[in-house]
Order: structure tokens, then C-alpha cells, then sequence
């Protein structure tokens, strides 16, 4: 019988630790999923605080705004307590809020700070924002993630009202912005580059917000958008009907659908660089076989005021294994606009041509310009200047006077797709001689820079050399790289 007690209490003894200590880690277990399931309203029901100029302190809950004074539900009195904005030192909150102000802006975020003469909100998207007093409409605290899960209270009798999901068309001197999660701020669009968008608010002398988060822009002056191809288009965006962006050009009145992955900048600055490398060709087989091909290069630099280009091209072509053809083409030109549609050119071109014993032909022009029709999506520049042109041809020299007689077209037949023709004619102004050089080109943008072309050239000379064509026309496709920097 004793050795059974001692057993029985042996057992007792030795299993005593273990099982406290079991029953140790499932208490601390138990806490850990307790504090874990608790809900986040549970463990986040820290207090609003409010620190007043005559050294008091307010805890409780912030409950909304009405004539400037801050409505306060404390757990010490039943009434909502009323506190004048005159009379706020400090405050704080961690809980959301959406804040709406007097220029329709509509924010969402924490109260960081407060004095008698300004709220600061910590929005995660725009930062610290400064607002005064007086241009806070309502402030409602937020229990969703959305806005438009947000109810406003109805007076008895009164009908719910579904919540605003587009914000109001642009009235004055402002525009609006709005956001993919229904933000919407009001100011002065400055610009976007490098994927921040700037604006000037009247809390706030320049804000700068991710473009990625932004949804639509309406803008109540034109302003530049410069798309990922180089293209530049000048208008007011505004929103259609539908919902979708769009801009608005004020020379031709219509709306063009505005897709945000092609815009590179908004208001770009003025100076940029553009480099353009292009490769066209054509071949064919059969009777005879022929191959043709040809390098693009074009360099430019443009501002506001002027534009710079330089550009060389080279074309060879073989037939049956036979070189028929050689020759290069170069150009540089500078123009500088001292009007809106004024502006006067420098331009020097150059060009060798194997098979029409031309070793070297220059055209050193200057003259005027002026934009004769600007539709918006089709433009067209008329030139007039005095050309020197000198020819070295294998045999004999020329050198004479002629006038430069220009047009250069450009239609923007929609948003993947350009036309360009320029036709340059110089008439000779010591005989009836004239050369002449057209080239139209269809751009078709496949991928950010990346460009299909179609190219047609008519070169024309009344005076060519005995034994050589006067015309000579080339058609070739291919494709097209363009870099900004």
C-alpha cells in the first residue's frame, strides 16, 4: 500500500514542472490569439485629444465640424460638445477622416496637427496639407476604405442621395484632379515629368503626387501634352461625357480621347533633345533581283523660341548583284519663332549622288517662315528665303542664286498615326532651271518610341547632266526608334 502512495505521489512530484509548464505556454498562446482576433477598432480606440489655449484637455470623439467649431462626443457629458476653432492650441487623432473644402477638394487622411487658424491632415497620397478654418465645408470621419461607401445623414423626411462619383466640371481659375481612389484636390496644374505631377493649391504653394494614382484632370487653360513618340498636342483636358479623359483643342473644337500610358509630360520644359534612328528597305525577286536600303539619322533640339535639326541619310541599292545606286543626303536647319506663328530660318543642305556623277550639291538658304493653317491635328508651314547653291559635278562646277520656296505639312490623322509631306522647290534666279524635292512619310507608333514608316521621295532636276534621269523616285518602309533626353 505505501509503495503505491509513493509511487502515486512520485508521479505528482515529477510531472508537477511539466505540466506547468504546459500550461504556461497554452496560457501565453491563448493571449497571443486573443490579441490577435481582437478587431482593429478594439485595439485602435485610442481617443481624440484636444488641447485648448486655457490649459484644458478634451478626450473623446471627433464627430464632425459646423460654422468652424469642432463637434466633440466625450464620454463625460451626453451632449455633443461644441469647441470654437479660435480656442485650439493642439490636436490629435489616429482614426481616418474625409475632409471636403470650400474649392470641392475632398480628402482623405489623419488630423496631424491643429491651432486656431489652421488644420494640417496627413494624407498618404498628398502628404502634410495645410487648410484654414474657414475653408473646411464638413469633416466626417471615415470607417471605409472608399468614398463611396460613405453615407452623409439626411435631415428626417429627406431622401438619401447616392454619392458623387464625378466631382464638378471646372468654374474659375482652377483645376481639378482626380484620383483612383476618389480623391479629388483643386489648384493649378504647374506640370508632370518623370512620373510626378505638380500642382499649386491654396493650402499649398507646389504639391507633387504619383501619376500612376491619378484617374482624370480637367484644366481650365490649355496646357502641353507631350506623348512617349515625341509628339507634342496643346489643349484643355476635359472629361466627355462618359467619364473618360480627353483633350480639347481650342483651334480646331474638338475632343480627342486621351490615353494616360502614352503621355510622357505634361507642360514639359522647354528645351528637350530627340534622336530618331531609322532603317527602311525593299527587295525584290525574280526576273531581276533588287535590293534597296536606306539609314535615317535625325537629331533635334527644340524649346519654346527655337528648334535645331540635323539629319543625314544613305541610300544604296544593288540589282542582280550590281550596284545601281549610292548616294547620301544631309540637312541642318535652325529655326527661331520671334512670333507665335512668325519665325525666320537658317537651313544648309547637302547631297552626293554616285550614279548622277554629282560628287556634292549645297544650299545654303536663309529666309522666313510662317504657320499658314493650324487645325489642331493638321498644321501646315509656308517658307520663303535666298539660296546659294553650288554643284561639283564630276566634269564641271556651278554656282548660282535661287529662291527656296517651302511647305511642310503634318496631320495627326489619331492618336498611333502621322502624316508629314515637305516639298522644297529652288528656282534658279539666273535661268529657267529648278530642283525640286518632295518627301511624304507615314509614321504609324507601334510601342512607346517604337515606329513603323512608310516613305516616298520625288526628286526632280531640270537641268540634270546628259546620260542621267531628271526624276528619281524611292519608296521604302521600315522601322523607327525615337529616344528624349
Amino acid at each position: 500500500m505505501r509503495d503505491c502512495i509513493h509511487k502515486s505521489a512520485h508521479r505528482r512530484i515529477t510531472s508537477g514542472p511539466v505540466q506547468i509548464r504546459f500550461l504556461g505556454t497554452k496560457f501565453f498562446l491563448s493571449c497571443m490569439l486573443i490579441l490577435f482576433l481582437l478587431p482593429q477598432s478594439a485595439v485602435a480606440q485610442e481617443p481624440d485629444r484636444i488641447d485648448l489655449k486655457n490649459g484644458e484637455r478634451l478626450l473623446g470623439t471627433i464627430v464632425g465640424i459646423d460654422s468652424g467649431d469642432l463637434l466633440l462626443k466625450s464620454p463625460l457629458v451626453s451632449d455633443t460638445v461644441r469647441i470654437p476653432s479660435s480656442d485650439l492650441r493642439t490636436l490629435r487623432s489616429s482614426q481616418p477622416f474625409w475632409i471636403e473644402l470650400s474649392g470641392g477638394e475632398r480628402l482623405r487622411g489623419t488630423l496631424e496637427n491643429a491651432t486656431d487658424t489652421f488644420l494640417e491632415i496627413r494624407s498618404s497620397r498628398l502628404g502634410t496639407v495645410r487648410s484654414s478654418w474657414k475653408s473646411i465645408v464638413s469633416l466626417q470621419r471615415d470607417t471605409a476604405t472608399t468614398p463611396s461607401a460613405r453615407t452623409t445623414e439626411n435631415k428626417p423626411g429627406e431622401a438619401k442621395s447616392p454619392p458623387s462619383i464625378m466631382p464638378p466640371l471646372v468654374h474659375g481659375q482652377i483645376d481639378r484632379i482626380e484620383f483612383t481612389d476618389g480623391d479629388h484636390i483643386s489648384g493649378t496644374l504647374l506640370k508632370m515629368e518623370s512620373g510626378r505631377l505638380t500642382i499649386k493649391t491654396p493650402y499649398a504653394d507646389s504639391l507633387g503626387v504619383a501619376f500612376r494614382s491619378i484617374r482624370r484632370i480637367q484644366t481650365h487653360a490649355p496646357v502641353t501634352i507631350e506623348l512617349k513618340n515625341g509628339e507634342r498636342w496643346i489643349g484643355r483636358l476635359i472629361w466627355l461625357p462618359e467619364g473618360k479623359q480627353a483633350l480639347f483643342s481650342e483651334a480646331s473644337g474638338q475632343a480627342q480621347p486621351l490615353d494616360w500610358k502614352r503621355v510622357r509630360a505634361i507642360n514639359p520644359d522647354d528645351q528637350h533633345w530627340s534622336l530618331s534612328l531609322g532603317l527602311k528597305g525593299a527587295f525584290r525577286e525574280g526576273n531581276k533581283d533588287r535590293f534597296d536600303s536606306r539609314v535615317d539619322f535625325d537629331l533635334r533640339r527644340k524649346t519654346e523660341k527655337d528648334e535645331f535639326r540635323i539629319r543625314f541619310l544613305f541610300n544604296i541599292a544593288e540589282e542582280e548583284g550590281v550596284r545601281t545606286a549610292r548616294n547620301w543626303f544631309s540637312q541642318l536647319k535652325y529655326d527661331y519663332h520671334f512670333a507665335p506663328r512668325t519665325y525666320a530660318f537658317l537651313s544648309s543642305q547637302m547631297k552626293e549622288d554616285e550614279f548622277k556623277k554629282l560628287d556634292l550639291r549645297t544650299a545654303n538658304s536663309v529666309g522666313f517662315g510662317y504657320r499658314a493653317l493650324d487645325l489642331g491635328t493638321f498644321t501646315n508651314d509656308l517658307e520663303i528665303g535666298l539660296t546659294h547653291i553650288f554643284e561639283d559635278f564630276k566634269n564641271e562646277d556651278d554656282m548660282r542664286m535661287a529662291v527656296r520656296l517651302a511647305s511642310n505639312s503634318h496631320w495627326k490623322i489619331n492618336a498611333h498615326t502621322a502624316l508629314n509631306n515637305q516639298l522644297v522647290v529652288f528656282p534658279s534666279l539666273e535661268g529657267s532651271e529648278y530642283q525640286l524635292r518632295n518627301e511624304m512619310s507615314l509614321k504609324v507608333n507601334l510601342y512607346s518610341g517604337l515606329n513603323l514608316n512608310l516613305s516616298f521621295i520625288l526628286e526632280y532636276d531640270s537641268d540634270a547632266l546628259t546620260g542621267t534621269r531628271k526624276t528619281d523616285v524611292h519608296g521604302l518602309a521600315g522601322i523607327s526608334y525615337k529616344i528624349r533626353f
